[in-house]
């Protein structure tokens, strides 16, 4: 009899253990999060049927799985971005105000992925753990801080050796005296069936910045300050609503319709690098600036530019931190740069547009991929990485992307996760696990 109860006992533990490696591999289907050494591999599988909460909930456990220190890396980076108690509460209210025009699913992957964390739904100043609405300000920093300084250079047409887009896009954010971005850096992959995007990013981090779709439509955020008075009440978030963009457009003009309907009013003004496998553009979202004739509109390779921009290119686009369109705001003089108070202000748009400019011309026609990366890594020796001297790789370079929409070919080059650069980019090839037939097909036809 206690023979038998025993044999029983281990069929029925046997099960339980078969039953819980069964969902561990399920689980595992939906998210995964591998450490590739320069960053890390995320793929979330919405197509399965799962909620985007569930998805979330996953994710959240997986990312302090291969990270464990995950929350006091964005907890003391917090403390240095946002450097005293009166700054993080501002920085709150902020997040608590455009929060509500979050799409319902990304906060619900959002709130997933907090139910993981230590931090709960009350938020303290540099208490090593992350609170719900800390995440949010993860999510949302782009629209309550500044995206910084960021730059893109395309070659299409006649002007790329393929024949097809390349496009290259240098993040520049700061990284954080411990390198805490830099160590949470990670392309992440959302599957969705036709709505699937990939995101060059970091752990936790659900918005759009330099991201593209599975049509290989893609886009890259860059501030465009023009120094008018902020406010949050009743925004909308753009780096939310860019992903929702990719998810819904496949074509570059539709991307632009979206994030210029003038019902969307957001907290920044910005410009946005978009290419498909033909042609590039940069969209000028000028909110709430003082110019009147242009306001949200796209910039094409040929368009009139203000008078103070030369652009004797063709088939090929750039942009850097302010509008270019002639009639929209002239915002090549950063005015929010706190220098200004005591010197000149300082042109930090113009020098690094006529180093892309200087550098293609240079290079000659047609620019391959290894072009696009070296204008991405250009830079003044005598300088060493100085945004207001033109150099493109600078002192605040994240990661350098080259993306050729065609084939949905990923090159990236991480900032290393001590935080220091090195004195040349290096530039790794990222398997995508998407596939590109779609965009095959319609290249051939």
């Amino acid at each position: 009899m206690i023979f038998d109860r025993l044999i029983g006992l281990s069929l029925l533990f046997s099960f339980m253990f078969i039953l819980s490696a069964a969902a561990s591999r399920a689980q595992d289907e939906l998210v995964s999060v591998t450490d590739c050494r320069t960053h890390y591999d995320v793929v979330l599988d919405l197509s399965k049927g799962a909620s985007h909460r569930e998805i979330g909930e996953l994710y959240g456990k997986k990312i302090l799985e291969v990270c464990p220190q995950f929350e006091q890396l964005i907890d003391s980076y917090f403390a240095e971005f946002v450097p005293s108690p009166l700054i993080y509460w501002a920085a709150m209210r902020r997040v608590r105000q455009i929060k509500p025009q979050v799409p319902k699913a990304y906060r619900d992957e959002i709130e997933g992925i907090a139910s993981a964390l230590s931090g709960g739904e009350k938020s303290k100043f540099k208490d090593g753990k992350l609170s719900t609405d800390e995440l949010y300000l993860l999510n949302l920093l782009g629209d309550v801080a500044r995206l910084h300084m960021c730059s893109a250079v395309a070659v299409y047409g006649s002007s790329s050796s393929t024949g097809h887009t390349i496009i290259g896009h240098n993040f520049d954010w700061p990284d954080g005296t411990r390198g805490q971005i830099a160590k949470l850096q990670a392309v992440v992959t959302i599957k969705d069936g036709e709505k699937s995007t990939v995101h060059v990013s970091c752990l936790g981090f659900m918005g759009a910045v330099t991201a593209f779709n599975s049509s290989g439509l893609f886009a890259a955020l860059h501030d465009s300050p023009v120094g008018t008075r902020f406010s949050a009440r009743h925004k909308r978030s753009y780096v939310m609503d860019l992903r929702q963009a990719l998810e819904q457009c496949r074509t570059l003009e539709e991307v632009s319709a979206f994030m210029t309907d003038q019902e969307k009013k957001y907290s920044f003004n910005h410009v946005i690098a978009l290419a498909d496998r033909n042609k590039s553009a940069i969209l000028e979202n000028n909110l709430s600036g003082h110019a009147k004739s242009i306001d949200r509109k796209l910039r094409l390779s040929d368009s009139q530019l203000r008078s103070n921009l030369n652009w004797d290119l063709s088939d090929a686009i750039c942009t850097v931190n302010c509008f270019a369109l002639d009639g929209n705001e002239d915002n090549h003089i950063d005015p929010l740069d706190r220098k200004q108070e005591i010197v000149q202000a300082r042109d930090v748009n113009t020098p690094r547009w006529e180093s892309i400019r200087q550098e293609l011309k240079r290079l000659g026609t047609p620019v391959s991929v290894d072009g696009i990366e070296s204008i991405l890594s250009f830079y003044h020796p005598e300088t060493g990485g100085r945004i207001d001297k033109g150099d493109i790789y600078n002192s605040f370079t994240l990661e350098s992307v080259v993306f050729q929409p065609l084939t949905l070919s990923l090159d990236v080059a991480f900032r290393p996760r001590d935080g220091k650069l090195p004195a040349k980019p290096s530039f790794e090839h990222v398997r995508i696990d998407l596939s590109p037939e779609e965009p095959l097909k319609q290249a051939a036809n």
